[in-house]
């Protein structure tokens, strides 16, 4: 089991357990405050337990929820490293491809490659800033990344806009990754 699979293990299981609790203590201090305001007489004991839970109640509830959202970190972090490993693979044999690796390894390399699908046909930079919700500035700064490394190029087009779109080395690549990531 690698480090990453342990640690979303980890994150996952903590994250349950709190969760379930959170649900025990809600249906706990719920039932007590219904039978303690069902009777006449008051029971201390009960109150300062009532009053307990209702206190760690938001505690457990907040930690119910950070161990969620690092739960999703880590699924996003290890899909990120699979892909990188991926392309590591692939092209670490021949030095041309080494600077693809280079070019996709790190935090914009999933953005770049989504830009990579997107442009399977040719579109403006606008539009991919529009499909994969990103600002059209840091588009264009991995646009020219990518053209850069002659995976896109500026297409001959009729409007002031450019369009972009896939050299052949660039569907190559994507051919390439699909049937590593397919399998």
């Amino acid at each position: 089991m690698s480090r990453g699979t342990l640690k979303l293990v980890i994150f996952a299981t903590f994250s349950s357990v709190f969760t379930v609790l959170t649900v025990l203590l809600a249906i706990h201090s719920t039932s007590s405050i219904s039978v303690h305001n069902s009777r006449s007489t008051t029971v201390v004991n009960g109150a300062s337990q009532v009053e307990f839970m209702s206190s760690f109640f938001p505690t457990s509830l907040g930690i119910s929820v950070i161990g969620w959202l690092l739960t999703g970190y880590e699924l996003f972090t290890e899909r990120r490293k699979e892909i990188s490993r991926i392309i590591r693979i692939t092209f670490s044999g021949r030095r041309d491809h080494w600077n693809l690796y280079n070019i996709f390894k790190g935090k914009g390399g999933i953005r770049r490659l989504t830009i990579l699908e997107t442009l399977s046909v040719p579109r403006q930079r606008n539009e991919v800033a529009r499909i994969t919700n990103t600002d059209w500035k840091e588009v264009d700064r991995n646009i020219r990344i990518l053209e850069s490394a002659n995976l896109i190029k500026t297409a001959v087009s009729k409007t002031p806009f450019p369009l972009y779109v896939l050299t052949e080395e660039g569907k190559d690549l994507l051919e390439t990754i699909s049937k590593v990531v397919g399998s």
